[in-house]
């Protein structure tokens, strides 16, 4: 999420924009009710890149404005609000908050840390797994409040001051962008993933679902392969002046550990339900591996298709119904703590997407993309992913993709290509940002620990995006 940019500036911007293109006559090529949903478009982009209100207010607005403009009734647009992968995401979020209401996540991190070993490049390592590894499943700005403080107690027995400043740099940064990275793993690791499952079902609901699994068995590769090329990054580059510090940190990571004191019957009961859980997203349809396959038990029950909302919300409510020493597993406290206006960006997004499909304004939009259209599939993507990247460095990455999205769907059938090639790559994309504190919360938050300035960022992160954007394309060939 980026940082507040002069909301009051962007409120009147947003107005005055908005007035200015209902006001203009239309292009050629584009209807009339294209320009209005224009007009939208732009209102909704500019309040979201503005924080003019808050975000999930701003995606309120198709629900007054298209009826307004006679774009089309409510009831064409409210559905986006209920789509199922929004509830997917709820599910999702009420299962992390039940790990952080027993701080099970706090002991997944600091055991992993502690079966890595001492010494800076094993250390980097830990925090950098145990980072990864949660933000596939919690939201990546908690795992990263979590990790910097235990960070920072480690760095500080570094005695050397320019080794102990060296160590800190990696090590903060290795936290952020370990959590940027392994946001993309799974459907409910980010935002920008569920926003593109929630409108390619929509853009095009005769295309097959994408299943939890199928996501990973893309997604996956992507991140585990990048994450450690960022690792070997800071370890070897970065932080070649941090030396082979050995015995570091193994005090601190015990203490943590003996003061977390033995597993409660709350973290195992969330461990249980959350494996339980994620079990049944992976078993759900039938693996093919080729030589043999593995049936879903949504076949082998004989019941009529299932979506991975249906087990995300049963996940979550088991922990409503289950407790520990007499209290519940997962509360009404806890669980309204979740992102809200994240559920209604989605709903939003796909509101917005559909009123712009609906009047020909996404296709207007991708004819301009034509001139692409002789250019190598490759040529394409990498464009697509760098484009994606550098955006984020400046505006929050989900209504950036929100908005990107159904234009991308129209500019890969305008220039014959399968979408995916071009939307997914972009949605990957624009998790890569790494140059700026204000193009992710981790990367923000890492500021915070006194080591990173804003030139070791960009510096750092200029690098890193560029090769992300590389090791997107190339591997989207590959797996795609």
């Amino acid at each position: 999420m980026s940082a507040n940019r002069s909301p009051s500036l962007g409120l009147v911007a947003g107005i005055v924009f908005f007035i200015l293109i209902l006001l203009c006559p239309a292009p050629v090529g584009l209807s009339s009710l294209g320009l209005k949903a224009a007009a939208v478009a732009v209102l909704m982009a500019i309040w979201w890149l503005s924080d003019a209100i808050p975000m999930g207010a701003t995606a309120l607005l198709p629900l007054i404005l298209f009826p307004v403009l006679g774009i089309g009734e409510i009831k064409n647009y409210s559905g986006s609000y209920t789509h199922p992968n929004i509830f997917l995401f709820m599910g999702g979020f009420m299962i992390a908050m039940a790990m952080q209401k027993w701080n099970l996540h706090e002991r997944i991190a600091v055991k992993i840390i502690s079966l890595v070993g001492d010494g800076t490049k094993r250390m980097l390592a830990g925090f950098m797994l145990a980072t990864f590894f949660l933000s596939m499943w919690i939201s990546n700005t908690a795992t990263t409040v979590m990790m910097i403080p235990i960070a920072l107690a480690v760095v500080s027995q570094v005695q050397d001051p320019e080794r102990r400043r060296v160590f800190g740099l990696v090590v903060c940064l290795g936290i952020a962008y370990a959590a940027n990275v392994g946001g993309i793993s799974t459907p409910v690791g980010t935002p920008p993933n569920l926003i593109f499952l929630t409108q390619v079902e929509t853009l095009f609901p005769e295309r097959p679902e994408i299943s939890f699994v199928e996501w990973m068995s893309f997604a996956a590769p992507i991140s585990i392969s990048f994450v450690l090329l960022v690792w070997a990054y800071l370890a070897f580059w970065v932080g070649r002046k941090a030396g082979a510090s050995t015995g570091l940190g193994g005090e601190v990571i015990q203490s943590k550990l003996s003061s977390l004191g033995k597993m409660s019957g709350g973290e195992k009961g969330v461990a249980l339900i959350a494996l339980f859980t994620a079990l049944l997203w992976i078993f759900r349809r039938d693996l093919n591996f080729g030589v043999f396959s593995i049936p879903g038990w949504n076949a082998l029950l004989g019941l009529p298709p299932i979506h991975d909302a249906s087990v995300a919300i049963l996940g979550a409510l088991m922990l409503f119904s289950f407790s520990s020493s007499g209290e519940r597993l997962l509360n009404w406290e806890w669980a309204k703590r979740i992102p809200w206006e994240v559920l209604l960006l989605i709903g939003g997004g796909l509101a917005l997407a559909e009123g712009m499909k609906s009047t020909g304004l996404t296709e207007w939009m991708a004819s301009g993309l034509v001139s692409l259209a002789g250019s190598s599939q490759t040529l394409i993507v990498f464009s697509v992913c760098l484009f994606s990247t550098f955006l984020t460095e400046m505006f929050s990455n989900s209504p950036a993709i929100a908005i990107a999205l159904p234009i991308l769907a129209s500019s890969a059938e305008v220039m014959q290509i399968d979408p995916y090639l071009l939307m997914i790559p972009a949605t990957l994309s624009v998790s890569f940002a790494f140059m700026m504190p204000v193009a992710t919360p981790p990367n923000a938050i890492a500021m915070g620990g006194g080591y990173i300035k804003i030139s070791d960022m960009a510096r750092a992160g200029f690098v890193l995006s560029v090769g992300g954007a590389i090791w997107i394309t190339l591997l989207t060939g590959v797996l795609l």
